[in-house]
């Protein structure tokens, strides 16, 4: 029995080992994930504020484009002025070129409030680019590192699952059964030892004295009447400090 129970301890050492793989497998992938939607975030930005640029510049051109339209036609005007035979139509003529005159001037404000934000956003867009240059950057670094991290996990995982297995086969299968169920319904925990107040060291539940005497006897599996867990005396743990 104390071979079995030293099998069973060895069985969930190698179990730990996999569960502590299982959470590196999963943290690995969402590292390498993260790092790329860095990237696609970063290109987002950059693009926005690149968009943000090109509508300052178009909105500035339509200005100058209306201010040129509106520099024509006072000239069409002002040759008009010469031929006009009646007060009421030169005055008429001069409130439309006065009116133009002072569109333009308007004009002038709103391009120089357009110019003063396009070197805002020149400096943005450049701030942007240069923090997707950064994230690309990390993730040209780091990527290739975790990809073969993630594969290094896998196969320590199929490594410790393998000599798992090997020594389930020197069991009875009625007891790899139930340590296989504890596993899976336990939080990968069927072995465990007592804690310092002689309880099992998986939920806590005080042992009862005639159990510790049989859990040191090592002639038997003892089972926590509480979560079922098997108990063994740490002493037959190979790699106790």
């Amino acid at each position: 029995m104390v071979k079995i129970l030293i099998s069973l301890i060895r069985m969930q050492r190698y179990d730990d080992k996999i569960g502590e793989k299982e959470v590196l497998k999963k943290r690995l992938p969402m590292q390498l994930e993260e790092l790329q939607k860095n990237v696609v975030t970063a290109k987002k930005r950059h693009e926005d504020a690149k968009k943000e640029l090109n509508n300052n510049l178009m909105e500035r051109d339509k200005y100058e484009l209306e201010q040129e339209s509106n520099n024509e036609m006072m000239k069409k005007y002002e040759s008009q002025l010469s031929l006009i035979k009646t007060n009421k139509e030169y005055k008429a003529l001069n409130n439309e070129i006065a009116a133009l005159k002072e569109k333009n001037s308007q004009i002038d404000d709103q391009i120089l409030d357009l110019i003063d934000k396009e070197e805002e956003l020149r400096v943005i867009l450049k701030q942007k680019k240069e923090e997707q240059d950064a994230a690309e950057a990390e993730l040209k670094d780091k990527e290739d590192d975790l990809r073969k991290k993630i594969v290094a996990v896998e196969k320590d995982i199929e490594k410790a699952r393998a000599e798992r297995n090997e020594i389930a086969k020197t069991l009875p299968t009625n007891i790899v059964s139930r340590y296989a169920s504890l596993i899976k319904n336990k939080n990968r925990k069927a072995v465990v030892f007592l804690n310092a107040s002689n309880g099992c060291g998986g939920c806590g539940f005080s042992v009862r004295p005639q159990l510790l005497i049989d859990i040191n006897r090592k002639d038997t599996i003892i089972s926590c009447e509480s979560c079922g867990r098997m108990i063994i005396d740490k002493e037959l743990d190979e790699d106790k400090e």
